[in-house]
């Protein structure tokens, strides 16, 4: 939301929902790349710029990850795999099933519950506000909240378990909020929040900055 740190490439052109989703199809369909890299890519992007964040390194560090089930939700589980990998104490909580989630989102789901037994990564599942209540109760403070939860699909207010997320990291304080792409809660292609939003510290946008992450209120 407004206030917050935008991370944005050097390609400065502001570009809607619709856009980015022709600018991925073309990307893979006419210069080969799959949709798996890209989203790799994006991960990759995200962990360069919340390891900056912490001048003696991300190992050792708490980092939350709150997925939703859609791509936002894969690059979520893609960057909490890397920041595993880097020595980050990392839990991931995805709001719905594995079998729910489809395509490279889900490749992402299934690695990192078969990762789970590691000792520095962890893996639930919240499908219910309950179960996301229970999951909170179990949570100790940590260094970094990720929301990966909706990127640029997002039309609706949040309602539910999302929005309770998103009065979850409301809360939290002493922490390093980042969202990927979009915080969850905007509409891409608006100005105006549409209801419940993430406050992010510092969001990290794919390719180009999106109308909501530039325009006043």
């Amino acid at each position: 939301m407004r206030g917050s740190l935008f991370i944005m490439t050097p390609v400065q052109k502001v570009i809607t929902a619709s856009e980015m989703r022709e600018l991925d199809r073309r990307t893979t369909a006419e210069c080969g790349i799959h949709s798996l890299l890209l989203m790799e890519a994006a991960a990759r992007a995200s962990v360069q710029q919340l390891t900056q964040h912490f001048a003696c390194g991300i190992a050792g560090k708490s980092v939350l990850i709150l997925c939703g089930r859609g791509n936002n939700g894969g690059d979520g589980a893609a960057v909490a795999r890397q920041l595993a990998l880097l020595g980050a104490h990392v839990s991931v909580a995805l709001f719905a099933s594995v079998e729910e989630s489809q395509g490279d989102a889900r490749t992402n789901f299934e690695i990192i519950r078969s990762l789970a037994e590691l000792d520095d990564l962890s893996f639930t599942t919240c499908r219910t506000v309950e179960e996301w209540e229970q999951f909170q109760a179990s949570q100790q403070d940590c260094d970094v909240i990720v929301d990966a939860l909706f990127g640029t699909g997002l039309t609706r207010p949040l309602a539910g378990i999302h929005a309770a997320a998103v009065e979850f990291i409301e809360k939290q304080r002493g922490c390093l909020k980042v969202a990927l792409d979009l915080p969850s809660g905007l509409d891409a292609d608006r100005a105006e929040p549409i209801g419940p939003a993430v406050r992010a510290d510092v969001t990290v946008t794919f390719t180009a900055p999106k109308p909501a992450n530039v325009l006043p209120p």
